[in-house]
């Protein structure tokens, strides 16, 4: 049975947003997991390092991501382990040069033709099919007479030879040998037709004879397919708070049996969602308590999967049905625990990355919505989203409001607070779902503001 480390879109170059002053974004970043990530490498003794693109955030970052991707492929090398990769659309040139520093790291499908190639003949000894020797590498691979588990398996890959890549490539899949394992390495977008970055079907890619695959591309981790196994890896760190949950790498196991995938958490820094629901909050309470003890809650929750983690972000949501003088207060309630909320909690350093009010106001909906004033209209059409009914009159309100919460999602300032998988799709096109949020946001809020106003003494 062979071990191979897997990893993708590590973004070598780049560091995380959204991290408040007194913590060190580059010890947080992509470099350090990338140093933990030959650390386990080597632990375990793994087989090989398999890297499936955007491993090198963009060209313009050549050197500051040279100085830890060498350091790393010179350890790994020095302690036998190969790395094969494929380029992505981000280093789909940077990564070819920085690859012909070392003999042993080995880059597949050069210019956009699938290659295929054997995983180790001989432990640590690297595919002579590859072998670029260079004068100003001091590091060479060893070589070992010694048979290995590797010895039977072969690796398939294919790597952007441009920035955008609008056909697929599955339609040139070659022919490999069906009698021996394959692992296939592919940066590609997965049923995303018309996409620029290497569009191909899942279907196609569990017809192929390939015993796994290791995909990159999208950020969010997804197992897309068990038998075989099609993995995207996600992100080996994430870079902003639209990158939730556990990161690092994942340990894949091949040769006896069916292959399979394990992660290996290796994220300095972790973001994350956090709900809290103030229907029973005390009004005397401070909101920032309230927070503090959800973010407790949630970290003793995550202990067993943080790993290395030294931080959390958290992206607070308030939740729940409120009184409407409680949700007056809220603003500057956030405000308070925005800037009043870092606190180390088992020697993780959480801070609240944002505050969103999800709030709604607790109102009779069903008695203003008699009235015929504005406040009347306003609660009617309220009903009207909460329902969803009349169906003319809920998709008519859907596609009236479209086009404005599309432009709220195309404009910068919203853009970056977006949630998403940070996969390059550039899409601000919003969903139906999406559109009815906004506007019970808005509504609600509007409704609860005017209600309030109805109420105060004259």
């Amino acid at each position: 049975m062979a071990k191979l480390l897997c990893t993708a879109d590590v973004h070598l170059g780049r560091r995380p947003t959204r991290v408040p002053e007194g913590l060190d974004a580059h010890r947080l970043g992509p470099a350090a997991a990338w140093e933990r990530l030959i650390d386990v490498a080597i632990e375990q003794a793994v087989d090989a390092v398999l890297l499936a693109g955007d491993v090198v955030d963009a060209d313009n970052r050549f050197y500051e991501a040279y100085a830890p991707l060498a350091e790393g492929v010179e350890r790994l090398l020095a302690a036998g382990i190969p790395i094969h990769a494929v380029a992505g659309n981000h280093d789909h040139d940077v990564l070819a040069r920085l690859a012909d520093q070392f003999a042993g790291f080995h880059l597949l499908g050069r210019g956009g033709a699938w290659e295929v190639a054997e995983l180790g003949a001989t432990a640590g000894q690297h595919p002579a099919s590859s072998d670029v020797q260079n004068p100003t590498s001091d590091v060479q691979p060893p070589t070992s007479s010694v048979q290995h588990p590797t010895s039977n398996i072969q690796l398939i890959g294919w790597s952007f030879p441009d920035r955008y890549v609008a056909r697929n490539p599955l339609d040139d899949f070659p022919v490999v040998d069906p009698s021996r394992p394959v692992v296939g390495l592919l940066h590609a977008d997965v049923d995303a037709a018309g996409s620029r970055y290497a569009p191909v079907r899942l279907a196609e890619l569990t017809s192929k004879p390939v015993a796994a695959w290791l995909l990159g591309h999208v950020h969010q981790p997804a197992l897309l397919s068990d038998a075989p196994p099609v993995l995207y890896p996600g992100s080996l760190q994430g870079l902003d708070p639209g990158e939730p949950g556990r990161r690092g790498a994942w340990l894949l196991s091949i040769g006896d049996g069916p292959a399979r995938f394990e992660p290996i958490p290796l994220a300095g820094l972790r973001y994350g969602p956090i709900d809290v629901d103030l229907s029973e909050h005390d009004a005397d309470e401070p909101l920032d308590a309230r927070v503090a003890a959800a973010v407790r809650d949630r970290v003793h929750a995550l202990r067993d999967e943080l790993g290395p983690a030294e931080a959390i972000g958290f992206r607070v949501r308030l939740t729940g049905r409120v009184d409407v003088a409680l949700r007056r207060r809220l603003p500057a309630a956030i405000a308070k625990v925005s800037t009043e909320l870092p606190l180390p909690i088992d020697g993780v350093q959480c801070f609240v990355e944002s505050v969103a009010d999800r709030t709604e106001p607790r109102l009779p909906l069903e008695e203003l919505a008699r009235s015929s004033d504005p406040l009347g209209l306003l609660a009617r059409r309220v009903l009207v989203l909460e329902r969803r009914e009349p169906p003319e009159q809920y998709d008519r309100l859907i596609r009236e409001a479209g086009p404005a919460v599309a432009h709220a999602r195309a404009a910068a300032p919203f853009a970056s607070l977006e949630d998403g998988d940070h996969s390059d799709h550039g899409n601000t096109e919003p969903t139906d779902e999406h559109v009815r949020g906004q506007l019970l946001d808005a509504g609600r809020a509007l409704l609860a503001e005017l209600h309030a106003q109805r109420e105060e003494p004259r």
